[in-house]
C-alpha cells in the first residue's frame, strides 16, 4: 500500500515538475550511467525532451536511440521519437564530481632524489618531489606519443620544388591577358 502510494506522489510529482517520468523510473529504466549524466524533460506531441551533461553525452544517446525507447516502453507512454537538449547543470557523476584518470608519473634520477632529499622542510620536500614525479611522467608521457610515427607526410606530393614543368610562355606587352588564359 505505502508502494503504491509513493509510485502515485511520483507520477503527480512529475506532472506538476511538467516531467513525463519521474527521476527513479527514469533511473530503474536506463541504469545508474545513463540517469546520472541525464534528466528526463517534457513530453509533447510524442516528442519526449531529454536533457543531458554535455554535447557528447547528446550524440552518443542519440546513435542508441532506438534502444532508449524500448527500455522506456515499460512506462506506457506513447514516445515515438527524442529530443536531446544539453543543460550544463546536470551532473555528470555522483556528487558533482568528474573522475579523472591519475596523473601519469614517473620516478626521479638519482641526482635530482638526492637534491630533494636535501631541502629540509618535508612539507615542502612533499611537494617539490609530487611536481618533479608528476612533470616527468608528463614529459614521458609526451614523448612517448611524439615517438609514434605520424601519418605518411604528403610534402614530398605537395612541395613544388620537386616539381619540373614547362615554362611558361610569357604575355605579350601589347596583348592583354584574358581571364582564362591566365587559368592554364
Amino acid at each position: 500500500m505505502l508502494g503504491e502510494l509513493l509510485d502515485g506522489a511520483r507520477v503527480v510529482s512529475a506532472e506538476r515538475g511538467k516531467v513525463a517520468i519521474d527521476r527513479d523510473t527514469w533511473r530503474r529504466l536506463l541504469g545508474d550511467r545513463v540517469a546520472g549524466r541525464t534528466e528526463p524533460g517534457a513530453l509533447a506531441g510524442g516528442v519526449l525532451t531529454v536533457y543531458v551533461a554535455s554535447a557528447p553525452w547528446a550524440q552518443e544517446l542519440s546513435l542508441l536511440t532506438n534502444e532508449l525507447l524500448e527500455r522506456l516502453k515499460p512506462t506506457k507512454l506513447r514516445i515515438s521519437s527524442v529530443r536531446f537538449r544539453v543543460r550544463q547543470q546536470i551532473q555528470s557523476s555522483p556528487g558533482g564530481r568528474l573522475k579523472r584518470r591519475p596523473a601519469a608519473r614517473a620516478p626521479m634520477p638519482a641526482e635530482l632524489a638526492d637534491r630533494v632529499s636535501a631541502v629540509e622542510d618535508p612539507e615542502l620536500r612533499r611537494a617539490i618531489a609530487d611536481a618533479a614525479e608528476l612533470w616527468l611522467g608528463r614529459a614521458a608521457k609526451l614523448s612517448a606519443k611524439s615517438a609514434v610515427p605520424s601519418p605518411r607526410s604528403a610534402a614530398s606530393r605537395s612541395d613544388p620544388s620537386g616539381r619540373r614543368s614547362a615554362p611558361r610562355p610569357a604575355a605579350s606587352p601589347s596583348t592583354p591577358e584574358s581571364p582564362k588564359s591566365r587559368r592554364r
